[in-house]
């Protein structure tokens, strides 16, 4: 009997030495994956497309998707679009806006996702003491102040919500810099700074290694330079007309920016100026999308500019979704630009379209296919993800509604 107890008593013991010993196991491997996505990574930044695209994920052990959970149809009047070019989200907390700009009456437009309606339109002048040149580009700090810059000015102006200028601040750049705006890149507001991707109207292949974000200080106009620079990658050969143009989504105190013919994330870290690589790839890319062969960048825009959007495949954003603390980025596949079949030109919101889903490190969760028939707008809300079905394929389509499909995130067992 006292032999026996003994045996017992060395299983259980053997036992949790074992569990010890893989707990340990466990969480040094868990290190290590942590560190090693925490690394400055430096060697990786002088890496190009196709070096790139052999980077592998990092895996996360949880799995996710998105599931459709219903149609939001909202009803529009004959002065207003189906679709929004540069939408943005508000959650208000008693209610939550779809707002977009509206060119026909120089007006921005507030729908309530919930209720689904219409819920306020503030006109603006367009000259004068409170005109704003263009409404497109804007930031809501709060219900009471917004931040407007207009594409082409050099003015950052804040309006309160009548819209009148409260304050128009002359912006301290260069004539021949462009502050980048773009529909996977909207305006971002940390303390005083308007976030945005900044760079020259030159080919991108002789701006390798400038920096390609900056912050503008809505009240004395300065501008501050930030990381991450343009990659070694576009020094190469040639790269299509706006595919230099950074998509980024501020989290924090980290820009983190995607461009849309490579296959990571360049984080840059503000605070210390720090910046690392990480891979984030789609599951659909098969193959490195190369830069294009020619470096006479006048006739590139017009002989091939147009082909090379259609073809190529391509990121086309970058969302940080806080409410469920994941990412979410584009990709979209290249198709023909004449179609074989027809010999007519294809159209170029017929390119199908996947969401990949990573954790707040980046780690790749997921990917959800959407394919054909969804307009290239997607918004983060407290709800979900919204798409919109602004696409003549999609079977919800109607020009006097505005139309989405909400889209959560579901993580699988």
């Amino acid at each position: 009997m006292k032999i026996q107890k003994t045996k017992y008593l060395i299983q259980f013991m053997f036992a949790k030495i074992v569990f010890f010993l893989i707990t340990v196991l466990f969480y040094s491997c868990q290190q290590q994956a942590k560190e090693k996505l925490e690394s400055t990574n430096t060697e990786w930044i002088n890496l190009n497309s196709e070096q790139l695209f052999k980077l592998n994920n990092y895996f996360s052990e949880k799995q996710a998707t998105l599931e459709q959970s219903e149609i939001i149809n909202i009803p529009i009047d004959s002065v207003s679009l189906n679709y929004s070019l540069y939408p943005v989200y508000y959650d208000a907390d008693t209610a939550h806006y779809y707002i977009t700009a509206n060119r026909n009456l120089h007006s921005l437009d507030f729908y309530d996702l919930s209720k689904k309606r219409l819920a306020k339109r503030i006109r603006f002048a367009k000259e004068g003491t409170d005109g704003v040149a263009g409404l497109s580009f804007f930031h809501i700090k709060n219900l009471d102040t917004l931040i407007f810059l207009p594409k082409n000015s050099k003015h950052a102006i804040i309006t309160d919500l009548k819209g009148k200028v409260l304050k128009r601040t002359y912006i301290e750049i260069d004539d021949e810099d462009d502050l980048r705006h773009s529909m996977g890149a909207p305006l971002a507001f940390r303390d005083s700074m308007l976030i945005v991707s900044k760079m020259k109207i030159k080919p991108p292949m002789s701006l390798v290694g400038i920096n390609t974000m900056c912050g503008i200080n809505i009240h004395t106009g300065k501008v501050t330079e930030y990381g991450p620079r343009l990659p070694i990658a576009f020094k190469e050969k040639q790269a299509p007309v706006g595919k230099e143009s950074p998509l980024f989504a501020l989290v924090d105190n980290k820009i983190n920016v995607r461009f849309g013919l490579l296959s990571v994330i360049y984080q840059y870290n503000m605070e210390t100026e720090g910046m690392k690589v990480i891979p984030l790839k789609s599951k659909f890319q098969k193959q490195p999308i190369t830069l294009s062969e020619y470096t006479d960048f006048v006739n590139m825009v017009h002989e091939v500019g147009e082909k090379q959007d259609y073809e190529k495949s391509s990121y086309q954003k970058l969302m940080y979704d806080p409410y469920r603390e994941v990412f979410y980025s584009v990709f979209v596949e290249g198709i023909p630009l004449i179609d074989e079949k027809t010999g007519k030109k294809n159209d170029y919101e017929d390119r199908p379209i996947s969401i990949i889903i990573a954790d707040k490190d980046f780690r790749y969760l997921g990917e959800k296919y959407l394919g054909v028939g969804y307009f290239r707008n997607f918004l983060v809300t407290k709800d979900g993800l919204l798409v919109s079905n602004a696409h003549s394929k999609n079977p919800h389509y109607q020009e006097d509604v505005l139309s989405f499909t909400l889209f959560k995130l579901k993580y699988q067992e």
